[in-house]
């Protein structure tokens, strides 16, 4: 059963919803120092247009959400933001099946995925994934920045890209959406009127 969000509002209607989510030996004191600095970065300036984009942020996402996701699009989890502790590139890899576990209930309406490692030490990049970055040193906010920059403008090359082919559609084939309960009721049929 869904609960009521009473603190739900028209702007979260605009806005893109993004899960932070901590990976491997990170602490909650840590994670939540990082979440608070991540959620600062609310409206992003997409570069080379002038379009903004509105951003949210959650720790946690029900599992309603995701088989909501389609009927309420401010609901949906269109991005999701690992953050992880090492201190070498070998522990990067170790991550790496706790960032799966994290996405698969999500994989279906995930557009993109970014994991930020803290601390690690080594500087040779070329073994780490492409969704992976690394934060160097004890003032990372600019390096955090920069990379949020790029998160947020591939999360939005994503989402013009399904804008475009969604306008390419022809009227004949556009699908219509349910709700589960609909999808429950008629039995997954389509309505042939």
């Amino acid at each position: 059963m869904l609960r009521v969000d009473f603190g739900q509002s028209l702007l979260d209607h605009c806005g893109v919803l993004i899960l932070v989510q901590p990976v491997g030996y990170i602490g909650d004191k840590k994670f939540k120092a990082i979440y608070d600095e991540i959620s600062t970065y609310r409206r992003a300036q997409v570069p080379n247009t002038t379009r903004t984009l509105n951003l949210r942020y959650s720790k946690r996402v029900t599992p309603q959400f995701i088989e909501w996701g389609n009927f309420h699009f401010h609901k949906r989890v269109l991005g999701l933001i690992c953050v992880g502790r090492c201190s070498e590139i070998s522990e990067v890899e170790k991550l790496e099946k706790s960032i799966n576990e994290i996405k698969n209930p999500f994989s279906a309406i995930l557009l993109n995925t970014r994991c930020f490692v803290f601390g690690c030490k080594s500087s040779d990049e070329a073994k780490i994934r492409k969704d992976v970055a690394l934060i160097r040193g004890e003032d990372h906010s600019e390096d955090l920045q920069s990379n949020l920059a790029e998160f947020v403008a591939t999360l939005f090359n994503v989402l013009e890209s399904k804008r475009f082919s969604k306008l390419s559609e022809k009227i004949d084939k556009i699908t219509l959406i349910q709700a589960p309960v609909e999808h429950e009721v008629f039995g997954g049929e389509n309505d042939s009127r």
